[in-house]
């Protein structure tokens, strides 16, 4: 499996992303490929989603949508299209706080849910009661705590207690100091 990929946009057609990496050039589905430009590098989480014999790469901003994404294709009838219509019309954590609450009506106006919303809230409500509702200034950072293995709460506490106008290295080598440091 692959986890993440840092390359190169090459090309982009409706939501597909030509990533180069080396000198290969991966087909890559996305949300929305409008939050990419041409020749810039970004590190992308990615889902492979195999179905019979084909193999399709989906790539996401941040682990969270990621995360969300591998949730939502788990369930009946929600296959990667329509989740990746939920997550393209919906902010992942609006997304969960939804679900958390139990939200049926809020969740059948999002394009994608409709009639599936309380199937979605019965089915994930207890599968995402751990994952951690994030409001914070540096997400960059935070994914990369993340991925690090820290506790999102505390990355989320430590991140959200920075100064503002940080570079992204900057505020994931200062949060990792202030959590080293307790």
């Amino acid at each position: 499996m692959i986890y993440t990929l840092f390359g190169q946009i090459e090309n982009k057609f409706g939501n597909t992303l030509i990533f180069k990496i080396l000198d290969v050039g991966l087909e890559i589905q996305v949300i929305d490929a409008s939050h990419f430009s041409y020749k810039e590098k970004y590190l992308l989480y990615i889902v492979d989603y195999i179905k019979d014999e084909n193999v399709t790469l989906f790539g996401f901003e941040n682990e969270l949508e990621r995360t969300i994404f591998k949730y939502l294709i788990s369930l009946n009838g929600i296959g990667p299209q329509s989740a990746r219509t939920i997550l393209k019309n919906i902010d992942p954590n609006r997304l969960i706080s939804f679900i958390q609450e139990g939200k049926v009506h809020e969740l059948e106006k999002i394009s994608g849910i409709g009639n599936k919303a309380s199937r979605i809230i019965s089915d994930l409500k207890g599968k995402i009661s751990d994952i951690y509702v994030t409001d914070v200034r540096y997400q960059e950072a935070y994914d990369v705590l993340i991925s690090m293995g820290y506790d999102p709460k505390i990355a989320n506490k430590t991140i959200n207690e920075l100064e503002e106008g940080m570079e992204t290295g900057a505020a994931i080598i200062e949060a990792i100091r202030r959590i080293k440091l307790g």
